[in-house]
């Protein structure tokens, strides 16, 4: 039914004030008597003309309700639902029988692709003629097909058949053009799982290692799904050859069956595994490539204290490596580029706080471990763990084990000996004051606290006692003052008394001087052995490298301490670090015997037993830590305490961090000079090695669904200036090359990959600001769609997420064959119309009041002459 509207329908009171207009002035004619034809017809021209220009205005349109349906079945006829294909032929049939008289049905079918299978009003067919390409499926794609096919003037619905399961593209994309045209959509789900009498045998996936090391014992692991009980024979090609046959049993269910690589040579190894049985259904997922990279050898990098320690680590190291050393503190390099190329880094016996920037050296490691899957190995030694200041840096949340334990907390008594002579004025004296204050938050209410000044006077700024007011003694450290000359045995002395003063009561009993220059008075060693010989500590700290370093370091020596000669800024964490070592028992030096925790795993396999260790760092393991080597300490007090880690590993992102909390030189040298230490040592760095290996800062990773896949690339800068680009080649060299864009910090693209095989990949990384190019050239396996995944489960989720628009999801043909949708209504406009044919009028009237009849007559003579 159609009726004529407007728009505006007031504008067509225009039509008087227009006529008004033209009609005044042709009564003015005639009152003067000058009327004549032209003048006549001009009028009546120019009120059609007018008359046509407010029905534009007016918006006129003949408007067209309707309330007749064009519903199409989207039914999905891939390969997944060969066997449910009579059961959606009974949903269209019931759907067509009980559809109402003003709806017309027609069917879509589709897999990869899409074909109008039914046009509406058609006789309804068997989905099995669908000539379809049925080895993807694609909703997105299927979607918008058939979107495109409804008549503007019918109400528009589709009802989609589906189990739910999309290999290609992304059916929610389709979303908008569902919105824009109006589409009510629809869902019956159904399920195409496996039925009970289908019998079914597939590779369904087998996990490997992408790359590995010449020699090195490397597993995969074949995934064989089946619906029976049934005998295969299963071969497998390494490079075209034939590399295993067997038959093999497999039971209803998921199988895994697992073989050991070629490793015997380097280079690309190309694996075909194929499957046959008689009891299966599909041939497709029969086969599976996969490809392994064999290097030469790991490349492993020893960051050590001395060059002695890292020989050692070098010779003990018999697998097949590279090994390089670095040693130098100050020169240790600090870019990520650097480092990308080592499979395994170590730390022996490694003192952060002497690394300039060990932050960002840190932070390296992090990411190498984490986002690369690098291996990273930490052997301890008295200058690390705890001493090398890991417990204060990101490496100590990377480390397996917990390196600032409590439970060996001494109860202590501590004296510190500051120098605020005037030499110490400024950063100095600051620094002291800071380091002081450090300290305190180490001892606790139990402990004992004095902090004693000198310079020409001495002056006890905080005599020794409990301490139970921190605030209190901040306050008076922050209050010293600075001084002149430098006499330091008054106080030695008056420490030597206090500190005597508790001996009954503290064991633990320590003196440390912070000083930067050399005393005016003597007398300072002979204090120093009295303390000594009734068991007090003296530790010394010398700042800068000044003349009085002889006698700080003789001092120490005399006192059974330790000494410091450290710049001003590191004077804090020295303090802080010597604090914690009187305090706790931070490393263990007496000899203690190995336990084999953990006796399945790599790093001891065929090794039943260890010799002992000569010292080692305290720690404790952390919750989800491999605890593969233990010992046990007894305390002063005689408590026990079990399980304490010698080495530990655990999973730290994509890669493995291991701890081995003694060294390889002086506690360990008795067990690393044993046969079975040297073999868990090299078992130690194999069981660390990489998963995957790469030496490349371009990270990439590849998703394969039905016929295409994503790449997806980690890069070392994110950025606007960053240009990155990958080609792909295919079996049969093809190539096809696109732009990566940025998705979620990462650049990623999505190729068609619809050859089995393997697809070269390279990719070009340019960094427009720094001029930074990076390559890579690698390769992947494509072996069959996701679609002859014969036991992937169905699920409505997608289909719930598809219809939440204005639809629903059902198995009921009742539930949605009429629902009532609101009348198309369809607008026809005339404006265009209108407005050529007053453009026509106006030419037409300009012609009559220009020309006289005589002159068209001569015009028309002249033409036809």
């Amino acid at each position: 039914m159609s009726n004529i509207k407007f728009d505006n329908i007031n504008l067509l009171y225009l039509i008087i004030l227009f006529s008004l207009l033209l009609i005044i002035p042709f009564i003015i004619l005639i009152i003067k008597k000058k009327i004549n034809f032209h003048n006549v017809a001009s009028l009546f021209i120019h009120i059609i003309i007018c008359c046509l220009l407010t029905l534009s205005f007016a918006g006129i349109k003949t408007q067209t309700i309707s309330s007749d349906t064009i519903v199409y079945i989207l039914a999905d006829v891939s390969c997944s639902n060969d066997n449910v294909l009579e059961e959606m032929d009974d949903y269209i049939n019931d759907f067509s029988n009980k559809l109402s008289e003003n709806n017309k049905l027609g069917v879509v079918a589709f897999g990869k692709d899409a074909i109008e299978f039914i046009k509406p009003g058609e006789n309804i067919k068997k989905l099995s003629e669908a000539i379809v390409d049925k080895s993807a499926t694609n909703i997105q794609d299927a979607l918008t097909f058939t979107a495109n096919l409804f008549e503007e003037s019918y109400k528009k619905r589709i009802v989609l058949l589906s189990d739910g399961k999309q290999t290609d593209n992304d059916a929610l994309l389709a979303f908008n053009v569902i919105e824009q045209n109006n589409i009510r959509l629809d869902a019956i789900y159904i399920n195409s799982d496996l039925k009970a009498q289908e019998k079914e045998v597939q590779i369904g996936n087998i996990y490997y290692q992408s790359s590995t090391y010449k020699g090195n014992d490397s597993l995969f692991d074949v995934y064989i799904d089946s619906s029976v009980s049934t005998n295969v024979s299963l071969k497998i090609y390494d490079n075209n050859t034939l590399y295993i046959e067997e038959e093999v049993q497999v039971n209803a269910g998921e199988n895994k069956l697992s073989y050991l690589a070629n490793t015997t040579s380097e280079g690309i190894h190309q694996y075909l595994v194929c499957i046959t049985s008689k009891d299966d259904t599909y041939k497709e997922n029969n086969e599976y490539l996969f490809s392994q990279e064999v290097h030469e050898k790991s490349n492993i990098l020893v960051i050590a204290n001395q060059y002695s320690n890292a020989i050692k680590i070098k010779e003990l190291i018999t697998n097949n490596a590279n090994v390089e050393e670095l040693i130098t503190y100050n020169t240790i390099p600090n870019t990520i580029d650097y480092y990308i190329k080592y499979d395994e880094i170590i730390l022996s016996n490694v003192d952060l706080k002497e690394i300039n920037n060990h932050e960002i050296l840190v932070n390296i490691f992090e990411t190498l471990v984490a986002n690369y899957g690098k291996s990273l190995l930490t052997i301890g030694g008295n200058n690390t763990y705890f001493d090398g200041g890991f417990y204060q840096s990101k490496l100590n949340d990377m480390l397996p084990i917990n390196i600032n334990p409590s439970d060996t907390k001494q109860r202590t008594a501590l004296i510190l000996l500051i120098d605020n002579s005037g030499s110490m004025s400024g950063n100095s004296i600051k620094m002291a004051k800071d380091g002081a204050i450090g300290c305190l938050d180490v001892l606790n209410e139990n402990d004992y606290v004095g902090i004693i000044t000198f310079e020409d006077n001495t002056y006890p700024v905080q005599p020794l006692r409990l301490l139970s007011d921190k605030e209190s003694v901040i306050e008076k450290i922050n209050k010293i003052p600075e001084g002149n000359g430098t006499m330091m045995t008054p106080a030695l002395t008056l420490a030597y008394n206090q500190l005597q003063a508790v001996k009954d009561q503290i064991s633990n009993r320590e003196v440390i001087i912070i000083s930067d220059g050399l005393p005016s008075d003597n007398g300072q060693v002979e204090v120093v052995e009295q303390m000594a010989n009734d068991g007090i500590v003296v530790s010394t700290i010398n700042i800068g490298a000044g003349y009085n370093d002889s006698l700080m370091k003789l001092l120490a020596k005399t006192g059974n301490g330790r000494s410091y000669t450290v710049n001003s800024s590191s004077l804090p964490d020295i303090m802080l670090s010597e604090v914690s070592e009187i305090v706790m028992d931070t490393y263990i030096e007496k000899e203690s015997a190995i336990n084999i925790a953990k006796k399945n795993d790599l790093s001891v396999k065929d090794i039943s037993s260890l010799s002992k260790v000569k010292g080692f760092n305290y720690s404790t393991a952390k919750s989800n830590a491999i605890n593969v080597l233990q010992t046990s300490l007894t305390l002063d007090d005689n408590t026990i305490i079990d399980n304490v880690p010698i080495y530990s590993y655990w999973q730290y992102g994509s890669g493995i961090v291991g701890s081995f909390t003694s060294d390889v030189y002086s506690w360990g040298n008795e067990l690393f000079a044993s046969e079975n230490g040297k073999k868990f040592f090299n078992q130690m760095i194999k069981t660390n090695y990489p998963k995957d290996i790469y030496r490349n800062l371009l990270k990439v990773e590849v998703n394969t669904f039905g016929y295409t896949s994503q790449i997806s690339l980690m890069v070392p800068k994110v950025s606007s200036s960053i240009q990155v680009e990958a080609s792909i080649i295919s079996p049969s060299n093809k190539q096809e090359k696109k732009s990566l864009s940025v998705v979620n910090g990462k650049y990623v693209q999505t190729f068609i990959t619809d050859e089995k095989g393997q697809y070269q990949l390279n990719v070009t990384y340019k960094d427009k600001e720094s001029l930074n190019v990076i390559t890579l050239n690698t390769f992947f396996d494509f072996s069959y769609s996701c679609e002859y995944d014969a036991f992937e489960k169905s699920d409505n989720i997608l289909l719930w997420q598809l219809v939440s628009l204005n639809g629903i999801v059902t198995n009921s043909i009742d539930e949605i064959v009429n629902i009532e949708q609101e009348d198309v209504v369809t607008n026809k406009y005339y404006n265009k119309y209108l407005l050529l044919a007053s453009l026509i009028l106006f030419i037409i009237d300009v012609m009559i009041r220009k020309l006289k009849l005589k002159d068209i007559a001569n015009l028309f003579k002249k033409t036809s002459s």
